[in-house]
């Protein structure tokens, strides 16, 4: 199974397992990450509850 090391979020220690695609361009490889605002929304909302525990 392929991940993604989902550095764009300021953790060290968020990967996704789904939910992107690569890709290439004229430029090199990219990466395409599904659904941006949702995938930080959920990650705000995990620290935030790991901070209340």
């Amino acid at each position: 199974m392929e991940t993604y090391q989902y550095i764009e979020s300021g953790l060290d220690n968020v990967y996704l397992i789904n939910g992107f695609e690569h890709h290439h361009t004229a430029y090199g490889d990219g990466i395409s990450v599904h659904n941006v605002q949702e995938l930080n929304r959920i990650i705000g909302q995990a620290l935030i509850q790991r901070a209340a525990l």
